[in-house]
């Protein structure tokens, strides 16, 4: 299904195609079979600067696909879950560089009071169509 950027969707839209599959991370949405993120579904309630920042929280499962994002070179779909909670699709990004400094996190928990820890904060960069 082709994304239109600045349309809002909802969930079962987003995962409708059967390659696409959430978790164990939910809001990293990867191919069936593999570790290749195709979705980043991100909540602007707990990231503020979604979609060109991926504030990854703790937990093992969480840490292991922040730095499978990290790693990873292809692009991705991007959507934010918007104070209305709906899903607006804000057009492909791709990792550009990531931090685990603690300034950098403390400043980004300074401005989400009711947020967890933050294991690694990973920027993105909007891709053209």
């Amino acid at each position: 299904m082709p994304f239109i950027k600045g349309q809002s969707y909802e969930w079962e839209e987003i995962i409708s195609d059967p390659e696409r599959v959430a978790g164990p991370v939910f809001y990293l949405l990867h191919r069936r079979d593999t570790e290749l993120v195709t979705a980043a579904c991100l909540d602007i309630a707990f990231n503020f600067r979604a979609p060109y920042e991926i504030w990854a929280g703790e937990g093992p499962e969480v840490k292991r696909w922040a730095d499978i994002l990290d790693a990873q070179v292809d692009s991705f779909d991007a959507f934010v879950r918007e104070l209305d909670n709906r899903h607006y699709y804000r057009g492909r990004f791709r990792r550009i560089g990531s931090t685990r400094d603690a300034n950098e996190i403390a400043l980004r928990l300074a401005q989400a009071e009711e947020r967890g820890p933050i294991y690694k904060i990973l920027f993105l960069e909007e891709v053209a169509p």
